[in-house]
Order: C-alpha cells, then sequence, then structure tokens
C-alpha cells in the first residue's frame, strides 16, 4: 500500500502529488504517473465562502487478485 498527498484546486485539477507513505518504486512512480496525467477532475471543497482548495491524502492497495482499491482518507 502507497499514500499519495495532492493539493486540489478551486477548479477541480489536482496537482503537487507526492508519495508519503511507501517506498519509491516502478509501482509507486506509475500510480503518481497516472494520476497526474488522468485522474484530474476532482470536486473542490465547498463552504460558506464557496470553492476551496483542499489537501487530499489517497491510499492506493494491490489486492491478492491484482485489482487496486483506491481510497480517500
Amino acid at each position: 500500500m502507497i499514500i499519495i498527498t495532492g493539493l486540489v484546486e478551486k477548479d477541480g485539477i489536482i496537482g503537487k502529488l507526492k508519495l508519503i507513505e511507501g517506498k519509491p518504486s516502478v509501482y509507486s512512480n506509475k500510480v503518481l504517473e497516472f494520476m497526474g496525467r488522468e485522474a484530474t477532475s476532482w470536486l473542490p471543497r465547498v463552504d460558506g465562502g464557496g470553492k476551496r482548495a483542499w489537501n487530499i491524502r489517497i491510499s492506493v492497495r494491490v489486492n491478492k487478485d491484482n485489482s487496486m482499491k483506491v481510497s480517500i482518507l
């Protein structure tokens, strides 16, 4: 399992992706590359003052059947 952080901007674009738990590896590099390229449309945080940027933590785990589970922490 790895944990990644990022920043979801007001417009829903995620950036500043960084591996914070787990060893850097081909797997973690591929996940970061994929998220930076494909997982770019996120919902911004909304509160009484409107849309806000927010920090996000994402866990990615490979299951025994080689499927992946991605969770927002």
